[in-house]
């Protein structure tokens, strides 16, 4: 079984909203092969996800009221198969636990080839609904090529 992980800094908005809308978009696909996880370079572990964050995941059909932050450790790098990140300084602090992670790990927007988002998907962590929104449409828009990735192993 492959292993997909996002990251982000604190593991309750922009990387529990990936898995979990990747994970609902595999499911669709039936593709049952692919694990989807995720953790924060800045987590507490438990913490719930925000407000905010759970209710865009929600109106997106996505279900993250369960989820918990976790903190990024070198276990959870070396069983990923792929780490999507959402900005180049998570790249670079993954990459800094497990330098041979290097090959494997991509900031998001790096991954969907998207030049016109060279910096990753912004934060939107105390911020209004709708940056949360905005923040998982950004999210969503990158997530055909990691379909891709998932499709080979289906």
């Amino acid at each position: 079984m492959k292993t997909i992980l996002f990251v982000c800094t604190g593991n309750i908005c922009r990387s529990p909203m990936a898995e979990g809308l990747l994970k609902k978009k595999l499911i669709e696909e039936g593709i049952t092969n692919v694990r989807v996880i995720s953790a924060g370079t800045w987590a507490y572990p438990n913490t719930t996800s925000t407000p905010e964050a759970i209710q865009a995941a929600r109106e997106k059909g996505v279900d993250i009221s369960g989820h918990r932050a976790r903190p990024l450790s070198r276990e959870i790098i070396q069983e990923a198969s792929l780490i999507l990140t959402m900005n180049e300084d998570h790249k670079w602090e993954v990459v800094q636990l497990v330098p041979e992670a290097l090959e494997k790990t991509f900031v998001l927007t790096e991954f969907s080839n998207n030049t016109l988002k060279k910096g990753g998907v912004r934060d939107p962590y105390g911020g209004l609904l709708e940056d949360y929104r905005r923040c998982l449409w950004e999210i969503e828009e990158e997530l055909p090529s990691v379909l891709n990735w998932a499709r080979q192993y289906a």
